[in-house]
């Protein structure tokens, strides 16, 4: 349990449950199943492990998922940044000559561009400046 306390509270990438989980493995093999300690039925030993294998697997399945989240993120491009819309396409809201409104990944922009667009054409973005988007028909 200290260990995935451990691992909460440091950035280890999975090292810490890996050592929880395994102490915890040795843990539960160590309980002796005889009847003779602390005088407890032979039965509470088996559903003891059952039990502590049980939360074993569910912590190790909660970890290892945001392990994997967290993998999956750093991997993913991110979306900021001035090439970010670059490529996208687009409808027009209103007829741009030269300037306008679009609607580009669901939001509303100001654009430009150098053609005659008309409300309700398809468009792409060619170039970001600040808050405005210069686009093409597509």
């Amino acid at each position: 349990v200290v260990f995935f306390i451990v691992e909460i509270l440091t950035p280890t990438f999975g090292f810490w449950t890996v050592a929880a989980s395994i102490t915890f493995i040795f843990g539960i093999m160590l309980i002796p199943a005889e009847r003779a300690m602390y005088y407890m039925p032979a039965y509470w030993y088996t559903s003891f492990r059952v039990a502590s294998i049980a939360v074993l697997v569910v912590l190790a399945s909660f970890f290892l998922y945001a392990l994997m989240k967290s993998i999956k993120a750093k991997q993913t491009k991110p979306r900021i940044g001035k090439e970010d819309l670059v490529g996208e396409q687009g409808v027009a809201l209103t007829d741009i000559s030269p300037k306008g409104q679009a609607k580009v990944r669901g939001r509303i922009w100001r654009v430009i561009s150098d053609d005659e667009i008309k409300e309700g054409d398809e468009i792409v973005v060619v170039e970001q400046r600040r808050l405005t988007l210069k686009v093409r028909k597509a």
